[in-house]
């Protein structure tokens, strides 16, 4: 991500989660880029979400999604519906996955890259001719250690302050 955030590409995470979580992946995201840069402008402006959201009733979720959960090819609608609104050469895009149900938005970007994926992505990639990456377990476990403590205290904060709601 260091490398799209130094060529002042837009970034998006397109997720299942809840938009929630999603959110708060993207501020962790842009909390790290950040620790890589020398100057705050050198970032993207923001990390875009789109993500699975809540319905709400009456303040309080209410255990349905809103609209539709981004899953499987809603993803690859997803991208291409961001694409348009934000004017991006999908053939020039890129995108990472880990599952074979995330195929349709790799193949929606010129640019695709099969990350730790599962054996369904791994066949679908190889059958592409698509990247392939692997992260070796200790080296994300290093990553995670070697981020400020900070940004642990923070997300342990920001985690207590989410209003409870009720589902």
């Amino acid at each position: 991500m260091h490398w799209h955030a130094s060529q002042r590409h837009k970034i998006f995470l397109v997720s299942g989660t809840l938009e929630l979580l999603a959110q708060f992946a993207a501020e962790q995201l842009r909390e790290e880029l950040r620790g890589g840069a020398s100057r705050d402008d050198l970032l993207p402006d923001a990390i875009g979400v789109c993500a699975t959201r809540l319905a709400e009733a009456g303040g309080r979720w209410s255990g349905e999604v809103s609209g539709e959960a981004i899953w499987g090819n809603r993803k690859a609608r997803a991208v291409e519906r961001l694409a348009r609104e934000h004017g991006l050469d999908l053939s020039r895009s890129f995108a990472y996955a880990n599952s074979a149900s995330d195929r349709g938005m790799l193949a929606t970007v010129g640019h695709p890259m099969a990350v730790n994926p599962d054996r369904g992505l791994r066949r679908v990639a190889e059958a592409h001719g698509w990247p392939i990456v692997l992260w070796k377990r200790e080296q994300i476990e290093k990553k995670q250690e070697q981020r400020p403590r900070t940004v642990r205290d923070r997300r342990t904060e920001w985690l207590r302050e989410i209003p409870r709601k009720q589902v």
